[in-house]
């Protein structure tokens, strides 16, 4: 009845356009389909019907997203805000496209996979990709002599660490970077660089550390607590650290590294591992040179994008923190007071970390990053900008 009256309507209507025709042929064709359907009393099965549906979206879902990773029509910044060298103006325009297929041996909420570094932040966004060894696991001789130092016990340090697998598959990605921890303990051998296509996996080992942890902490501070700090103090408090930093020196003293053989023989008992298998001797030493190097490293105190307003913003942040950690940790608490948002544009500033500081308070995670670069530089804390994932298992 209502293809009926649509039809003597269109009818009507044709003498006064002759686009209508175009109409019949519609009304026609949902005629034959309502011949079709079906009459009888018993209800439709819809549950098959939706079921080959969905099977027909997703098959035309992964022509459609195939044809895009094959003849590159969007770049990955579209999709997850991951790029080389990543969106930094124009904002992130989201959508759903499987990067990357992580698998953790374990139980654990959240992993941060590092990809490419940055040393040099200038108008025009990040520039000067830093050239790093994916199988880097130096940080981990400058950790445990820490731990060693403050006197960590096995207990202590279980309880804010843990070793995990991961396993990673490359889905509808296309980067040079191989995606890591940044607590890396030892990549598989198939992890290579150069650009990968679908289907390229490897493996890691890392360590995963929960920074809030009292005990890791008072690491981080560079706190001895087999001094009777941790009996004083609950192991402690900033205000306990900052008391120890005024009765001793404001800035921890330089200790040598341990012999390997000492540390090869803690790292056994705190984890239950040979520490052989991550690292010969040789590697041990160097990984303290390597560390002091980095920290020397010009580059990752540019003060090309430093204003008078971000130095003076810097310096009343971190104004009440005694050691550098502190200092970052405040810049961190006073960035997070910004609100996240992927639709910031800073094209055409002149200096789009001042703009994000004082302007939009508002951005995504490029400018969060590049903004808390520019700050602990302006301060004298060497820092580099990081780009990664976040995943949430």
């Amino acid at each position: 009845a209502v293809s009926l009256a649509a039809l003597i309507a269109i009818s009507v209507s044709q003498f006064t356009s002759a686009h209508m025709r175009y109409a019949v042929v519609v009304i026609c064709i949902t005629e034959c389909i309502v011949m079709f359907i079906n009459t009888d009393t018993r209800p439709l099965l819809w549950e098959p019907l939706v079921k080959r549906v969905d099977m027909v979206w997703e098959a035309v879902d992964k022509v459609f997203k195939n044809t895009q990773y094959n003849f590159g029509f969007y770049d990955n910044v579209s999709y997850t805000g991951y790029g080389e060298p990543g969106g930094m103006f124009k904002g992130v325009d989201y959508r759903y496209r499987e990067e990357l297929d992580v698998k953790v041996n374990g139980k654990i909420n959240m992993i941060y996979l590092k990809g490419a570094s940055y040393a040099g932040i200038t108008e025009n966004g990040i520039t000067t990709k830093v050239d790093e060894d994916i199988t880097d696991n130096g940080w981990f001789a400058v950790y445990l002599n820490k731990l060693y130092n403050a006197g960590i016990t096995r207990a202590e340090a279980r309880s804010f660490s843990k070793l995990f697998k991961v396993n990673v598959k490359y889905e509808y990605m296309k980067t040079e970077d191989v995606m890591r921890s940044g607590n890396l303990l030892a990549v598989s051998d198939d992890a290579r660089e150069g650009e990968q296509s679908r289907d390229y996996e490897y493996s890691f080992d890392y360590v995963a550390l929960d920074y809030a942890n009292p005990y890791f902490d008072a690491v981080l501070r560079g706190v001895p607590l087999q001094n009777g700090l941790r009996n004083r103090t609950g192991y402690g408090t900033a205000m306990a650290y900052d008391y120890f930093y005024k009765l001793n020196t404001s800035k921890i003293e330089k200790v040598k590294p341990a012999p390997y053989f000492i540390i090869k023989d803690y790292a056994y008992k705190l984890y239950n591992i040979n520490l052989d298998n991550f690292m010969d001797e040789n590697s041990y030493d160097q990984a303290f040179e390597h560390y002091e190097n980095d920290m020397k490293d010009r580059r990752y105190i540019d003060d090309s994008m430093i204003t008078d307003r971000i130095r003076e913003l810097s310096l009343e942040v971190t104004k009440d923190a005694v050691t550098d950690y502190d200092k970052a940790r405040s810049i961190e608490a006073f960035l997070r007071q910004y609100s996240y948002s992927t639709d910031v544009d800073l094209r055409g500033s002149e200096n789009f970390v001042e703009s994000f500081l004082f302007e939009t308070q508002s951005g995504y995670c490029a400018h969060y990053a590049s903004a808390m670069v520019v700050m602990l530089r302006s301060i004298g804390i060497p820092a580099r900008y990081t780009q990664g994932y976040r995943h949430i298992t």
